[in-house]
């Protein structure tokens, strides 16, 4: 027994000891691993930085963002968190302050750093999981009255097989079934009407939710590392700047007519909007016209060759279909387009706001903007243009002309391409919704200069003094840009035959100084709003032609001459005669000028013989029939002026004169 005893301790001793000699060695081997290797390198020092400034594009932004950091002598690394997820790798750019030298500039995306939704779509979620527990709640509440329903029915009968019951009896308890069960009733019937209203709340919520989440995507932050060579330490400050996609501005306008003596005040405004993920608080903004993801490539043409039997193709003559994925596409690739601007709206004539416009095959893209408008460059090469937006199937077209027009149903169903020629563009007035709050009183004084324009090479900048907040949402804020005061020269035009009506059209001469770029106009005369108009700043005209819209001031009446309206049959001719009277009666306290445009028919027959019988004070364009009187007419006063001409042909024809 003793023997036994003394045999275990001694193999508790070996043990204990062999115990000892393993910790020893994992000692050791730790020790001598740390005098081997260096120290594991801490964290790196993570830091917030700020956007305070950003040059805006027509598409796409420069974003700078600037943060004070600690930094030791010698080399580290910064690790600069929270930038944005939309950022161009390529283009990100560290500036660091004198005596510091850049030595790296790298970046990755934080997966675990995502982008937080809006207070807005928080707050319909919320609003979305209250609604849905009250929902529960009436339903747990009707399954309560309707156990309470059965537990009636099931004690409905009174009284055993055997025994009867007294009417007196009967009537009570006849009574308190009745009232019970209506009760029962009518408490379900107002659960049920609460649980219908709650449901068609959330399912308005959720719709809303679907569409503002489809653009929504979650994106994950960038995490850029920057490593330094510092002759000096401390507080020093340290710039990031980079370029992001989703951002551009367009220009917006009022356009303000007191009266046809004084000049136009025209308010020049810009709507910029972002979607780099993260707002832009008190940011100093500057907007240029220059066009990073513009490509800089000239075009280069090729040698023209002449074969027999080959029709000319391009911009001349193209009369092969164009087929896009199989499918025959209206208009003729035109190669000669080097800008496609257009609009996209929905069938209610509503725009659809920053849909994607992308050539493809390029690195080109742009969006719609507030009003549905999009401008985009191509390069050589470029035959299609496409546009998608959530909810709708993906559009394509061919580049035919340099104004598409995209109409889409919410199925995505293409309904009809509208293309205008850029001479036809300038004046041509839009239908919108008015959007009261964007217009302001005639009362507005011109305000100190708060933008500086500067003009480069290739671009003009403004630069404006007040800092702005540009929300990530991608809605259009509108920035102050200038005010103008621009003398006009104004005059009425009609066309009686097609339209009685006087359109008022103001000419600026001199405009090309104002650095104005193409947009929607908003038109006030004399204190009413006329709706909008499109202001083409590429036209290459002296003077901007600014339609002002119908005058009913002006009254015009288009009246046959009765008297001079005959015919006359000889042997083998007939002679039509006709003659109008147009009289203009200007209702106007001041006097107006006015160009009235009419036409004598042209022969294209050599049997059919036109003569031009009386056009006094017009000019006759020979070509075209066109006759022309400018008339000058004092306020109330009224004008006359007349036409007359006839027409012979062989009397067994017909020729239509009305």
């Amino acid at each position: 027994m003793q023997f036994i005893i003394i045999r275990h301790l001694v193999y508790k001793i070996v043990n204990m000891k062999n115990i000892i000699l393993t910790i020893v060695s994992i000692l050791l081997l730790v020790c001598g691993s740390t005098k081997a290797n260096p120290p594991i390198e801490n964290d790196l020092q993570q830091i917030k930085s700020k956007v305070y400034k950003a040059i805006v594009f027509s598409q796409g932004a420069q974003v700078f963002r600037k943060s004070t950091v600690n930094i030791p002598l010698g080399i580290s690394e910064l690790k600069f968190i929270n930038v944005s997820p939309e950022l161009e790798k390529n283009s990100l750019q560290c500036k660091a302050p004198e005596g510091v030298s850049i030595l790296s500039v790298r970046h990755r995306i934080d997966y675990f750093n995502k982008e937080e939704k809006t207070v807005q779509i928080k707050a319909w979620e919320k609003n979305k999981k209250a609604l849905e527990f009250e929902v529960k709640k009436l339903k747990n509440l009707i399954a309560v009255l309707d156990e309470e329903e059965k537990l009636l029915k099931a004690n409905s009968s009174i009284g055993g097989s055997n025994t009867g019951v007294s009417a007196v009896e009967l009537e009570k308890v006849a009574k308190i079934y009745r009232e019970r069960m209506k009760a029962l009733r009518m408490e379900k019937l107002e659960l049920n009407q609460d649980l219908a209203a709650l449901n068609e709340e959330i399912k308005d919520l959720v719709k809303q939710l679907n569409e503002i989440n489809a653009s929504f995507q979650e994106k994950r932050f960038n995490e850029v590392t920057v490593k330094i060579d510092a002759k000096r330490n401390g507080a020093l400050e340290f710039e990031l700047n980079y370029l992001i996609a989703n951002a551009g501005w367009g220009a917006d306008y009022d356009i303000r007519v007191k009266n046809i003596q004084s000049p136009i005040l025209l308010n020049y405004k810009a709507n910029v909007y972002q979607k780099s993920g993260e707002d832009w608080n008190d940011v100093m903004l500057t907007l240029s016209t220059g066009l990073p993801y513009q490509t800089g490539d000239s075009p280069n043409i090729e040698p023209w060759l002449l074969r027999f039997n080959q029709r000319l193709v391009g911009a001349r003559m193209n009369s092969k279909p164009y087929y896009i994925d199989g499918v025959r596409i209206s208009g003729n690739y035109n190669p000669s387009v080097r800008q496609v601007k257009g609009r996209v709206v929905d069938e209610t004539g509503e725009p659809v706001l920053f849909a994607n416009v992308v050539l493809p095959g390029t690195n080109q893209g742009t969006t719609t903007d507030i009003d549905g408008f999009y401008s985009i460059n191509v390069p050589n090469g470029a035959r299609e243009i496409e546009i998608s937006y959530v909810g709708y199937r993906n559009v394509k077209r061919v580049i035919s002309a340099p104004y598409i027009d995209i109409v889409m149903d919410s199925e995505g169903i293409e309904l009809s391409e509208v293309t205008v020629s850029s001479q036809s563009i300038a004046g041509i007035s839009k239908r919108r919704k008015i959007r009261k709050d964007k217009f302001k009183s005639e009362d507005d004084v011109v305000e100190e200069e708060r933008v500086s324009t500067v003009e480069k090479a290739i671009s003009v900048e403004f630069k404006i003094k007040q800092a702005y907040t540009i929300k990530k949402d991608g809605k259009a804020y509108s920035v102050k840009l200038e005010e103008y005061s621009l003398p006009a020269d104004y005059e009425y035009y009609c066309a009686p035959k097609l339209d009685v009506s006087a359109f008022l059209t103001a000419n600026v001469s001199g405009w090309e100084s104002y650095n104005l770029l193409s947009g929607q106009a908003n038109l006030f005369y004399e204190g009413t709003y006329l709706g909008t108009t499109y202001l083409d700043a590429t036209a290459v005209e002296d003077t901007l032609s600014i339609s002002l819209g119908r005058d009913q001031n002006i009254v015009i009446e288009r009246e046959k001459n009765k008297e001079f309206n005959k015919k006359k049959m000889l042997a083998i001719k007939r002679t039509d005669y006709r003659g109008w009277n147009i009289n203009v009666r200007n209702k106007k306290k001041v006097p107006i000028k006015i160009i009235i445009d009419d036409q004598f028919p042209v022969s294209t027959e050599t049997q059919i013989e036109v003569n031009k019988i009386a056009y006094e004070k017009a000019k006759l364009d020979e070509e075209s029939g066109i006759i022309t009187w400018e008339l000058e007419i004092p306020g109330g006063q009224k004008e006359e002026v007349e036409f007359k001409y006839s027409v012979k042909y062989p009397k067994h024809k017909k020729v239509f004169l009305e």
